[in-house]
Order: structure tokens, then sequence, then C-alpha cells
């Protein structure tokens, strides 16, 4: 199984400027480009920026190819000062999504599993954050600019955790 992160981000890039093209007014007049990524086994998520959008895209492996969903949503750059301390909030910019593609099982609507991003800016005190769901846990350590990026496989029935740990040990729960 050929399942090179480079390649699910290019997709999920070729995608996106395509429809960027089509809504420059909305989407920006810079391409986008690849913030940040995290692969787990069979899926990629990537945070794609460019001067008006943050959006995040999390691409699965099926049936020996890359699949991008049909749908790509995201939101305003947000353009805040990184905080030097964390706040009550946990993370700056926070965004959460779930994502799920169709049951392979025909008993099923919808698979019991799914993916759950979450994406943020750390305070400068920020040492990491975990998320936990009830059937999988994520260490995310914030990248130089303190942008912060996490992939957790939940269930219907997760209530997702979000804990922010500073250098100076305090733990600040930041959702779901």
């Amino acid at each position: 199984m050929d399942n090179d992160a480079s390649e699910a981000i290019d997709l999920a890039l070729t995608k996106l400027e395509g429809q960027r093209a089509s809504h420059v007014d909305m989407m920006g007049t810079t391409p986008f480009a690849a913030l940040a990524h995290v692969q787990r086994p069979g899926v990629v998520a990537v945070v794609l920026q460019n001067n008006a959008m943050r959006i995040t895209v999390v691409v699965d492996y099926h049936e020996g190819g890359w699949r991008v969903p049909t749908m790509l949503t995201g939101s305003r750059r947000n353009t805040a000062a990184r905080a030097l301390e964390t706040g009550p909030m946990g993370l700056q910019a926070k965004s959460m999504k779930k994502v799920r593609w169709p049951s392979t099982d025909p008993k099923r609507s919808t698979p019991e599993h799914y993916w759950f991003t979450l994406t943020g800016l750390a305070a400068v005190d920020v040492d990491h954050v975990v998320v936990t769901s009830d059937v999988d846990t994520f260490r995310a350590v914030p990248d130089s600019d303190g942008v912060v990026l996490a992939l957790v496989e939940a269930t219907d029935t997760s209530n997702s955790a979000i804990v922010v740990h500073t250098r100076d040990g305090r733990e600040v729960l930041a959702g779901p």
C-alpha cells in the first residue's frame, strides 16, 4: 500500500485550488499552501492556508488510493497576535471538525467511527495539547508559530476532551 502523505496533500491542494479559482472573492487571491499535516494509518489531515482562509482537509486511503472529500470548508484566517500565556479558553482560533465517509457496511448508513480534527493557535507557554476520545488519544506539539493540529479517531458516542499543557505545569481544559 503506497500511502505517502505528500500525495494526499497534493490532492487536497489541487482540489482546493480548483474551488478557489471559481471563488477568488471569497477564498482569497493567493494560492493555498500546506501549513501543517498529521498522518495516521490510512489518513492524513492537512491545514491549508492562504491570505484569506485556513482550511483543514482530511484525506483517507481507500481501495488503493487517496480520497479527498467532495466538500471542503474552512474559516477566515485569524490574524490575531499569538498570546504569551494560555488563557481560560486554552487555544486561540480553535476550529474542530468531524469527518466520515460512507459506510462500507451495508447494514449501516453511516460508519460508527469518524475522524475528529482540532486546529488552533497555542500561546507561547504551551508545551503540548492532548486530544482524547473514547477510542484514541493524540498528543500535538505546537509548531514554531504556535499552530496545533491534532487528529483523533472517535465514535458517535465520543465526548472528545482537549487539554492544553503549559510549560509551568498548568492543564487548561479547552473543549470540545
